[in-house]
């Protein structure tokens, strides 16, 4: 994996799960499973996604394809002790990628960080 940020939540995998599944079916998908396709708006663009190796209840990946790369973004939760560990990672890929991996890789760590953070405050919030 080129990225990967933890953090412990003090919540139960199934709650991660279910925050993870309604945020896919807020972004236009139906249920989080192998095919489905979803979109995220970037900005002013909005882009398409797919979902890829999904593990129900544990992990699951969202391909984007771009122009010659394909930006893949891991998501794994881990019960812990009464709690949970997630996981967010990425992985770039295709024949741009020793191109591009420089400029976005610390870009990239960064956005999961926060993303990350964010994301088990507020499910520490609910």
């Amino acid at each position: 994996m080129d990225v990967e940020v933890k953090k412990r939540a003090r919540v139960l995998p199934d709650v991660v799960w279910r925050a993870w599944t309604e945020s896919h079916v807020a972004h236009g998908g139906g249920k989080l499973e192998n095919g489905a396709l979803g979109k995220m708006k970037q900005g002013k663009k909005e882009v398409s996604y797919t979902i890829a190796n999904v593990l129900s209840g544990k992990s699951f990946s969202t391909i984007w394809k771009l122009f010659f790369v394909r930006l893949e973004f891991h998501h794994k939760v881990v019960p812990s002790y009464g709690s949970s560990e997630v996981c967010y990672g990425f992985d770039l890929k295709g024949p741009l990628r020793w191109i591009l991996r420089p400029f976005l890789l610390k870009k990239i760590e960064l956005h999961l960080t926060q993303s990350l953070n964010a994301f088990v405050a507020n499910l520490e919030r609910r």
